[in-house]
């Protein structure tokens, strides 16, 4: 978003604003923003190189074509909802909760990944005790269906 280093960057800012809500808002919440800013589409811009202080030129629609953001990772999320077993030490895991399923859930899980299967964020609020086990293969899952989504929305 640097037009030109130290002087002018574009400044984006990205409201979700959430009409109905059947649960899981963060997923859906990262899922809009990330589409918004993949399909933006910002003006083009030049920079006089031999004028450091005249402000950058904004091209017209009509003059060049707008140019997309260098997104090179767009991290989408996986939640789990977490569920106590009663009468065992065992946690049931439900991706992608509703919201009738969040009322009554013990704990919250979210993993966020690129395309790439990266790892970029991992969200355990606790609530509940989870074996190294069931975390690894709720990480797993969660990588598997943020690629899954990554290539829906390429």
């Amino acid at each position: 978003l640097c037009v030109q280093s130290g002087r002018w960057v574009w400044r984006l800012h990205v409201e979700v604003v959430v009409l109905d809500a059947g649960g899981n808002l963060v997923d859906a919440s990262v899922l809009a923003a990330i589409s918004a800013l993949r399909h933006f589409r910002a003006p083009a811009v030049d920079v006089a190189q031999e004028d450091e202080s005249a402000p950058p030129k904004l091209w017209r629609l009509s003059e060049r074509e707008p140019t997309p953001l260098p997104l090179h990772h767009s991290p989408l999320c996986v939640s789990f909802s977490l569920f106590r077993v009663p009468s065992s030490s065992k946690v049931a895991a439900l991706v992608d909760p509703s919201w009738r399923e969040e009322m009554v859930m013990d704990g919250l899980l979210t993993a966020a990944f690129n395309k790439h299967g990266e790892m970029c964020g991992l969200d355990f609020g606790g609530g509940c005790e989870l074996r190294p086990s069931q975390l690894t293969g709720c990480i797993e899952l969660a990588k598997t269906k943020c690629m899954e989504l990554c290539e829906q929305m390429e």
